[in-house]
């Protein structure tokens, strides 16, 4: 939170950012450990190899690449949102069209009118106060299909008549 901008930063816990970290270095060690370990006698033992790193590299990285790289800073101007896929994207709260959950891939989706999605996973750090921040920068025909979304996290879903 920086209170004198009135912002805040929504990002992946630093128990889940050392978990992707550790869990990356332990597969690296791992494959080294095995590379190490297995006696290579033929061709095809090294492309085995070869193999098994790429598999281990390709599950772990971009765990990590996610996991270091979301960001999400909600202001009260708007969303300035940073992804490890997607770039930064900054999108004002007069431009959001809807908010809806999925419960599939357990992410809230931010549609603005010019065609752009912000996606905040419900496993980030401070999921409830931003949902609060929602709730009062936008109104109830916003937000009635991330209804799910609210009362998977424990979150009453705020009635239409509460609204200021």
């Amino acid at each position: 939170v920086d209170r004198q901008c009135g912002t805040l930063v929504f990002q992946y816990s630093g128990a889940a950012r050392f978990a992707a970290t550790l869990l990356t270095i332990a597969v690296t060690v791992l494959c080294c450990v095995a590379a190490y370990k297995i006696p290579i006698k033929t061709r095809s033992d090294v492309l085995g190899l070869c193999g098994l790193v790429a598999l281990c590299f390709s599950l772990t990285a971009p765990l990590l690449w996610e996991f270091t790289r979301f960001c999400l800073v909600v202001s009260p101007e708007g969303l300035d949102f940073r992804s490890a896929w997607r770039g930064r994207l900054f999108v004002a709260w007069q431009d959001v069209d809807e908010v809806s959950f999925s419960s599939l891939c357990q992410w809230f989706v931010i549609r603005s009118s010019l065609g752009k999605k912000i996606r905040v996973p419900t496993w980030i750090a401070g999921t409830s106060e931003f949902l609060d921040v929602c709730v009062v920068q936008l109104g109830p025909t916003v937000l009635k299909r991330a209804k799910g979304g609210f009362l998977m996290i424990g979150r009453p879903f705020p009635e239409t008549d509460t609204w200021s």
